[in-house]
């Protein structure tokens, strides 16, 4: 990658043409124009690096743990040089490079200039922003916004390496089987010398592997990333624009909103409402902070009117002009000073390490056990059997042969081969540990707007004027309204119906959302729009009620005529803590000459489209609010009738308006309210910007009591987001594979619950639905609680609905959930289906530390700026791929399509956990257990070893292997989805259930047979078994001991070939924990078949004629040929082997409960 020459403007102000021609740049704001010349900043931990890594880097700690402290110390430096300019920069920055960046950061100056003069400086204004051409040459100029690559530390990857894993082992048992050969063997034994050059190429094979390992899933992580563009909205040639923010370039104009995240440093030029940004990934602290037009601080890193890039904003809205990007933002530059983030192991690696240790504590008390002895006992009696140079050998070989050389590729192949099936399903994960993670979740808290539903959010109802419409009846009201204009029937109210005009004033002017003005031309449900899907929906709805298919509003129609009559004043955002839009307007006189209505508490109000504003209102501006009904209907004191007039709220009204949010509620609708009021136009005036919001508030709905004028009545609109139409399969999916699924939504509790029952989350008749009132306070006496008290869990099966002690169905909201104890909570997590409504960000996150803290592993999934706290508190942050920027930061895991796709991943999150216990359960019997019995009986018993050190070393490295890496391609069992989520604290990767069956069944077993045949083949050729124990090499004199060399070297070929074979059906036995071969195929069924293994059977009999058939090696390696009835025998046994497995296997299944099943791996 070319280097990128990314800076700030030097000088004072530079003219346009400086800017555009000359490659030179001066010191902006100096003072005193200086050259200098061009810088180039590389950075050395880019977020891109730092949050996401092969497998082999662990879990990697969040930058938020590094790069606070590095951005504090260096606001602390520039404050004091501010301070002392004359000063020294301050010792903790005395390296030179430090010293240059602290010295650039001290010389901004974006921050102090005047607006004006950050325009001309940058030959840009926020109305036309950048032309095509200026874009061109800066891209040339500046390069894109994307950070330099970090170093390649080759040297520290090549010795990782050679030595990561069990290299480091291999190494050195190499070494010291060539120090076996020679100088300690006595006569120097080939044998050792090709044990010696068989370690040394595994040494090497293994490093090549590792290199290629950690490429190939660099290769599939970098892939993943550039899946996930970072998009921003620019004013381009004087029109908006979403583009790619690495083709953003200084002078460019912004458009930040809630939700989205900076990508280059911005000066802030417009600030609406209470915009604020969370800047906690740079200064740790969580306290947002507003965002100002003007400077607030000398300091570049503390002033609030610069944005920095990488932060997010939380609330409120922006525009800025880009004046930095690349390694020239501070964030950039900030990284270049941070050292490299510490990396942690993930569940998975931690589990692979105990199995490691377990391996390395029984190879450490083998082979001191046989030091014991031979120092101790053989030495002294036997000291002519066991030399030092055999000694080391079989020591090796007992180390080799425990440690299970195949399990790191099995474990690196089965996360990549994870990794790359849940890409190909939409599925992206951040990190390789990610994927088996899934595997153990037992909770998932979803979203629901874009989640479980399709997000294509519609108005179906409108309630004005004490009527009720559909959408397409409130259409030709309107309609009606506006050609009887001065023609007011009163018997005709519902077709001449005024109070919409003021439905489509409050929906148009207190919108948040907007058209893309490439669509405005086409049918108004055809346009896309830029905003929250709520506001997208009332948009449209107004939009219909008086289309205008030119987008201008010239001719007062359309959202955009509404529009043109006001001017916002202040804007208080949606949030899900308040749950209502704000917005204060002041009525101006548009293009064509129309005013927005105005005097909403008079007895009569102006027609929308009158001409002047009543001088009654002269002064005042009107203030409109949209938000949630339950919050906003005790604040109602006045309706606007169908007539265009005010009246009072009487109790009618208010019960007819209550009682239409609830059916429409129980429809599952989501109802939005609309109200609207009269306050003075200096009520801003001289109120700091930091009071504004609050005082806003209190101006909307501080008047609970009555004491005040209160809001009038617009209207209610019933709005209905589409449950996805594959939602209900997947809940029942997930619900089989012991998942709960609970909801947590915003909405009101009677729509949430409608909603969750058509999702199939609910499936309990209403009347059976639980509320806050069924769980009890108080624990029964005797019972002591804490908030990890963890009660039974009731099973997805039908309960009787007659129980009413039957924990099945619940609903409850934000604010009951913040009057619950610990027994409650305990009480609360225990129900098997659980909607959430009206819930905050916070409640959120205390949802999932409630469940998490009772032992849960909880999945969190969300598309919004709320959803972000959770989603990284969660064990399993799931984001959607048309989330906003700070929930897919968040998030572990990003669905690209739909939520659907999670029963993918956790079915693979499963099968890569379940293909790890099946690896290691395949390699213990043969690769340990039966390599460890003929040394020991050669240590005790005194008998030739049965199997030579070699042969051992062979099994291990490359025949067992072979089978063991097969085993990551296996695919998912049948039943994989159907019983419960592991539990990561008592489920562990390698427990005594396995060790029982891999040793003390399939060990025990092949161990047994293999030495029967060795020693029956020894008795054939005449040397029975009682002839040869406790000789320890002292044979009776009838015996030539070349003869029984050369007998034992062939016995010990015939041991190495039934291990080989028996492994063929130990593989094929290991393929399923609890099903049948038979209901798991592994050929010509295409959702079982798994051809590999068969490949690694093939390969693994090419290894034994190799090493028992070519005669060059047969007299290197003293190995034989072997009877043909030797390769036979084994077969037979080996099937004797599956069908005891089989029979373990069906006893498992027809009692579930028994024994068997108690003790199965």
């Amino acid at each position: 990658m070319a280097d990128r020459h990314i800076r700030y403007a030097d000088g004072d102000a530079i003219t346009p043409v400086d800017l555009e021609k000359n490659g030179s740049t001066t010191n902006l704001g100096s003072g005193n124009p200086k050259s200098r010349s061009r810088r180039s900043l590389r950075r050395t931990n880019s977020m891109g690096s730092m949050s996401i890594r092969s497998v082999r880097a662990g879990r990697v700690v969040p930058p938020e743990t590094a790069l606070p402290v590095t951005y504090r110390t260096v606001s602390v430096n520039i404050d004091e040089d501010l301070q002392d300019p004359k000063g020294r920069i301050s010792l903790e920055a005395e390296k030179r490079k430090e010293k240059k960046q602290l010295q650039e950061l001290e010389e901004l100056r974006w921050h102090t200039m005047p607006e004006a003069e950050v325009y001309t400086a940058l030959s840009t204004n926020t109305t036309h922003g950048l032309s095509a051409e200026q874009v061109e040459r800066r891209l040339e100029q500046y390069g894109r916004n994307a950070p330099t690559p970090p170093p390649s530390q080759w040297a520290r990857k090549i010795f990782f390496y050679l030595f990561g894993g069990f290299g480091s082992i291999l190494l050195l048992g190499c070494i010291l089987v060539f120090v076996s050969w020679k100088p300690l063997g006595d006569p120097p034994a080939i044998a050792n010398l090709a044990l010696a050059i068989v370690l040394l190429g595994v040494f090497v094979i293994q490093a090549a592997f590792n290199a290629w390992q950690d490429w190939s899933s660099s290769r599939v992580m970098a892939s993943i990333t550039t899946m996930l563009p970072d998009q921003c909205t620019v004013i381009r040639d004087s029109q908006p624009c979403i583009m790619s923010a690495l083709d953003l370039v200084p002078g460019d104009v912004l458009r930040i909103n809630r939700g989205d995240k900076l990508s280059c440093d911005l000066r802030f030029v417009e600030v609406v409402g209470d915009a604020k940004f969370d800047r906690s990934i740079l200064t740790g602290e969580s306290a947002p902070q507003p965002a100002t037009t003007h400077a607030t601080d000398q300091n570049y890193l503390e002033t609030a009117n610069i944005g920095l890039q990488g932060t997010h904003c939380i609330s409120g809205s922006v525009v800025g002009v880009c004046v930095a990007t690349g390694d020239s933002t501070v964030f950039g530059r900030i990284a270049h000073l941070t050292n490299k983030p510490a990396t942690g192991l993930t569940p998975l690696q931690k589990e692979i390490v105990r199995f490691v240790l377990i391996i390395i504590g029984f190879i450490l008390t083998v082979v001191i056990v046989v030091i014991v002895l031979w120092s101790a006992w053989l030495r002294q009696k036997h000291h002519d059997w066991i030399s030092v140079a055999a000694l080391i050998v079989d020591c090796v070989s007992v180390g080799v042969a425990f440690i299970p050389e195949g399990l790191p590729v099995a474990v690196a192949m089965s996360l990549t081969i994870g990794a790359n099936i849940m890409r190909q399903n939409s599925i992206l994960c951040k990190s390789l540990g990610t994927v088996e993670t899934l595997g153990s979740v037992g909770v998932i808290c979803s979203d629901k707007t874009g989640t479980l539903t399709k997000n294509e959010m519609f108005v179906t109802h409108c309630y004005a004027g004490k009527e009720i419409y559909s959408d397409g009846e409130a259409i030709q009201a309107y309609s009606g309204t506006v050609h009887s204009a001065g023609n007011d029937d009163p018997t005709n109210s519902r077709n001449n119906n005024k109070a919409l005009m003021h439905v489509r004033a409050a929906g148009s002017l207190c919108n948040a959302a907007d058209f893309d003005p490439a669509t405005v031309h086409l049918p108004v449900h055809q346009r896309k729009t830029h905003g929250d899907p709520t506001d997208s929906a009332v948009l449209r709805f107004c939009e219909s009620l008086d289309p205008d298919d030119k987008g201008s509003g010239n001719d007062g129609k359309g959202v955009q005529g509404a529009r043109n009559t006001g001017r916002i004043v202040y804007e208080v955002p949606f949030n899900s803590k308040n749950k209502f839009m704000v917005r204060i307007i002041d009525p101006v006189k548009s293009i064509s000459g129309t005013a927005v209505s105005a005097a909403v508490d008079e007895p009569t109000v102006a027609d929308e489209k009158a001409t002047v504003v009543s001088e009654k209102n002269v002064g005042e501006h009107h203030l409109y609010i949209k938000g949630a009904p339950d919050i906003l209907l005790p604040r109602l004191r006045s309706t606007v009738d169908s007539d265009g007039t005010v009246s009072l709220l009487t109790p009618s009204d208010i019960s007819r308006i209550s009682a239409v949010k609830d059916e429409w509620s129980r429809m599952g609708r989501r109802v939005i309210l609309m109200a609207k009021k009269n306050v003075h136009a200096d009520v801003l005036d001289g109120v700091a910007a930091s009071a504004r919001e609050k005082l806003v508030i209190d101006l909307a709905i501080g008047d609970s009591e009555g004491t005040g004028p209160g809001l009038t009545f617009v209207g209610i609109v019933g709005l209905i987001d589409p449950v996805r139409d594959e939602i209900p399969d997947v809940i029942d999916i997930l619900r089989g594979a012991g998942i709960r699924i609970m909801m947590v939504t915003g909405d009101f509790k009677l729509t949430a619950q409608a909603i969750a029952m058509d999702c199939g989350i609910v499936k309990t008749p209403p009347k059976f639905v639980h509320d806050i009132d069924s769980l009890e306070r108080d624990p029964p006496p005797g019972v002591i609680i804490s908030n990890t008290t963890k009660l039974p869990q009731i099973d997805g099966n039908e309960t009787d609905s007659s129980d009413e002690n039957a924990r099945r169905a619940i609903v409850l909201s934000g604010p009951e959930l913040m009057s619950l104890n610990d027994w409650q909570w305990s009480q609360l997590c225990a129900y098997e289906e659980i909607v959430f409504a009206r819930t905050t960000p916070e409640q959120k996150l205390r949802i999932v530390r409630e469940f998490q803290a009772r032992e849960n592993i909880v999945a969190m999934t969300g598309d919004g700026v709320n959803d972000a706290p959770a989603l990284k508190a969660a064990d399993i942050g799931v984001a959607l791929g048309n989330g906003s920027d700070i929930a897919i930061e968040a998030a572990d895991m990003v669905l690209l399509e739909s939520f659907a796709a999670i029963v993918e991943a956790v079915k693979y999150g499963r099968v890569v956990y379940d293909n790890l216990k099946k690896t290691i359960v395949y390699l213990l019997p043969a690769g340990s257990f039966s390599e460890l019995w003929p040394v020991m009986a050669n240590v005790i018993l005194g008998v030739p070893q049965i199997l030579s050190s070699f042969l051992m070393i062979i099994i291990c490295l490359f025949t067992d292997a072979a089978g063991a890496i097969t085993l990551a391609y296996e695919k998912p069992e049948m039943d994989v989805l159907t019983r419960p989520p592991r539990n990561p604290k008592r489920d562990r990767l390698v427990n005594l259930k396995l060790i029982a069956h891999a040793y003390g069944f399939i060990g025990v077993y092949e161990c047994l047979i293999s030495f029967v045949m060795g020693f029956w083949y020894m008795s054939r050729r005449g040397i029975p078994f009682h002839d040869q124990v406790f000789t320890y090499g002292v044979m009776k004199p009838k015996y030539n001991m070349d003869y029984v060399t050369a007998v034992a070297n062939e016995a010990s070929s015939i041991y190495f070939v039934n291990l080989v074979v028996m492994q063929f059906f130990n593989l094929l036995a290991t393929r399923t924990r609890r099903l049948s071969i038979f209901q798991q195929w592994p050929l010509f069924k295409k959702e079982t078949a798994n051809p590999s293994l068969f490949i690694s059977m093939i390969f693994a009999l090419c290894i034994v004629f190799i090493f028992c058939y070519i005669p060059g090696l047969q007299r290197s390696v003293d190995t034989t040929n072997v009877p043909v009835e030797h390769f036979f025998l084994p077969v037979a046994f080996g099937l004797v082997l599956l069908a005891l497995d089989e029979a373990r296997k069906y006893c498992v299944r027809r009692w579930p409960k028994g024994i068997l099943a108690r003790i199965a791996w």
